[in-house]
C-alpha cells in the first residue's frame, strides 16, 4: 500500500494519463490512492466425517477490511456453490466493511448421502488486488453402521455398551463385561464379584455410584431434619394441649367457687340471666 503526503498540507490536482501532480512538484501514479484491503481467515474448511442426515458443529470464517482511509469502504458479496450439503448457518456480515471492521460467517455440513462432498464459498469484493476469494469446503457423509466410537468393531447404532469392548462377555449373559455389574473387569482378574469383595468396573460408573451415594446421604439428612421438625411440632402440640387442659381446669375451679354453687342456695342464689326478673 502507498501512503500519500498529508492531504491537509498539499493540493492534489487530477492530470491526464493517470497521474496526480502535487503542488510541491512530486508526481504520483493514480494507483497510489488508498483502496480497501480484504482479509479472509480461511482458505478451506474440513468438516470431517458426519453421519448422513445429521449436522456437523458450526465452523466459522471471518472477513476483515484491513487498510484504507476512514472513508474507504470494502464492498463484497458471499455466495455458496453447493447449498445441498453445506449451509450458511449464521452471518454477521452485511455488504460492506469500514477499515478495521470485521464480520463472521458460520457454516454447517449436513450430508444427504454417503461419500466425500465438496463445495466452495465465493467472496467477491472491490479489493484492488484480490477481487475473488474462494474458501473450499470438504466433508464426508457416512452411514450409522460406519460409526464405531469405541473401536470394538460394533457400530454405535448396535453398541450395547458404548465405551467398552462389546465382544468381551465373560459370563455369556449377553451383557458386555464393561456394563455387567456381576462381572469383574479383566483388570481385577475376571470372574464374579463375591459378597464382601469389590472391584472398580469403570471409573465413570464408580463416579456415578459415588454421586448417587452422596445424593442418598443428602436425602437422608433432609429426612432426619424433617423428622426433627415433626418431633418439635408434636412436642409443641403436646405443650399447647397441656396448657389448654390447665386453662379448662382453672375455669372449672372458678365456676365451682361461685356463691351460687355453695350449700346455702337460698342466700346465694344465682343471679340468673341478665335483664330478667325472678
Amino acid at each position: 500500500m502507498h501512503q500519500l503526503l498529508d492531504m491537509d498540507k498539499k493540493i492534489v490536482l487530477p492530470l491526464l494519463f493517470g497521474f496526480f501532480i502535487l503542488s510541491v512538484g512530486f508526481i504520483y501514479p493514480a494507483y497510489a490512492i488508498e483502496k480497501p484491503d480484504i482479509i479472509v481467515s480461511h482458505t478451506e474448511i474440513d468438516f470431517g466425517d458426519v453421519v448422513v442426515g445429521e449436522s456437523s458443529s458450526e465452523s466459522f470464517f471471518s472477513i476483515a477490511n484491513l487498510n484504507g482511509p476512514e472513508t474507504v469502504t470494502l464492498n463484497f458479496s458471499i455466495s455458496l456453490d453447493d447449498a445441498t450439503n453445506f449451509t450458511i448457518a449464521s452471518n454477521s456480515c452485511g455488504a460492506s466493511l469500514l477499515p478495521g471492521e470485521s464480520c463472521v460467517v458460520g457454516l454447517i455440513f449436513t450430508p444427504i448421502s454417503d461419500g466425500a462432498k465438496h463445495s466452495s464459498v465465493a467472496i467477491l469484493s472491490d479489493d484492488h488486488e484480490t477481487s475473488v476469494i474462494l474458501i473450499d469446503l470438504f466433508g464426508t457423509g457416512i452411514s450409522d453402521n460406519a460409526v464405531d466410537s469405541d473401536g470394538d468393531g460394533v457400530p454405535d447404532v448396535d453398541d450395547v455398551c458404548e465405551g467398552f469392548d462389546d465382544t468381551v462377555d465373560t459370563d455369556s449373559d449377553g451383557i458386555p463385561d464393561g456394563c455387567d455389574i456381576e462381572v469383574v473387569p479383566l483388570s481385577c482378574g475376571g470372574g464374579t464379584i463375591q459378597q464382601g469383595n469389590e472391584c472398580v468396573v469403570d471409573p465413570a460408573l464408580t463416579q456415578q455410584v459415588s454421586n448417587l451415594e452422596d445424593t442418598l446421604e443428602e436425602k437422608n439428612q433432609e429426612i432426619t431434619t424433617l423428622n426433627g421438625i415433626i418431633d418439635a411440632l408434636e412436642q409443641t402440640i403436646a405443650d399447647l394441649t397441656a396448657q389448654l387442659e390447665d386453662a379448662l381446669q382453672i375455669i372449672a375451679d372458678l365456676e365451682d367457687g361461685m356463691p351460687w354453687n355453695n350449700n346455702n342456695a337460698n342466700e346465694n342464689a344465682s343471679p340468673g340471666p341478665i335483664g330478667k326478673k325472678p
